[in-house]
């Protein structure tokens, strides 16, 4: 196969994802290629049990769309995948990240902008812990901001059902916004172990790939703010990495 990175995108690959996230399990991606090593055919299919074959199901031509970038360079989130898809909730946009955290939870980073008939725009940053087995089906939030009760708070949920509210500093939800995601970021692994998730792998979390893809969220949800048009032409996003990554930046 050619030496780059396929970005792949549409309908099929949305509807791949959710499958995955349905039941708990990694989405893998297929390829078929010629005998000239060019790309014929992209399929997925959901990790298997151990000494199972993979039922791949095949993408037809027109629900998804694969582009070569062409590079040599090894990337930082090689695996990631990343799907736009349209909110139910006309007046909302989220941005999903889904991190690894070992084979028996996963964590999703949820940034989530809103706008109110009104003119105001609020906000929600959330950290989510799912057990993947078929007993604990259901996210529970652990790290919430958001602007309910009239002001900007942090609400701390932890796995007994404790909850702390915690009033964060901030004239107005925009300029919150970046000092939210900062500490989001410096906190949420010990957060994590005080809520009572210490047998997680935090890995994930400290990956440079994720504070880019957090970044990237940070970027989309101040230009919510700034732009009230950028609404209308913008759609919620998932990314999504493989289960493992390296112990380092540079290595396994």
């Amino acid at each position: 196969m050619a030496d780059g990175k396929y970005t792949i995108f549409g309908p099929g690959m949305l509807r791949a994802v959710q499958e995955a996230h349905a039941v708990g399990k990694r989405l893998v991606i297929a390829s078929r290629t010629n005998v000239a090593g060019e790309l014929v055919a992209l399929g997925y299919f959901l990790a298997p049990a151990a000494n199972e074959p993979p039922a791949v199901t095949w993408f037809r031509p027109d629900e998804i769309t694969a582009t070569l970038e062409q590079t040599g360079e090894p990337h930082l989130s090689d695996g990631r995948l990343d799907v736009a898809f349209a909110h139910p909730k006309q007046h909302e946009r989220h941005v999903v990240i889904d991190v690894p955290a070992g084979e028996a939870y996963k964590i999703i980073l949820r940034v989530l902008f809103r706008a109110q008939e009104s003119g105001a725009a609020t906000f929600v940053v959330q950290a989510e812990v799912k057990a993947t087995s078929a007993d604990e089906s259901e996210w529970r939030p652990v790290v919430r901001y958001d602007c309910a009760h009239g002001f900007i708070h942090r609400d701390m949920l932890a796995r007994d059902g404790t909850k702390t509210k915690v009033p964060f500093p901030g004239a107005d939800p925009r300029s919150a916004v970046p000092a939210i995601i900062t500490e989001l970021q410096e906190n949420l692994v010990r957060w994590l172990g005080d809520a009572g998730y210490d047998e997680l792998d935090f890995r994930g979390l400290e990956h440079v790939a994720i504070a880019h893809e957090l970044a990237q969220a940070k970027g989309k949800l101040m230009r919510m703010f700034d732009e009230p048009d950028y609404l209308n032409s913008s759609q919620s996003g998932l990314v999504t990495f493989s289960e493992r990554f390296p112990t380092t930046d540079g290595g396994e």
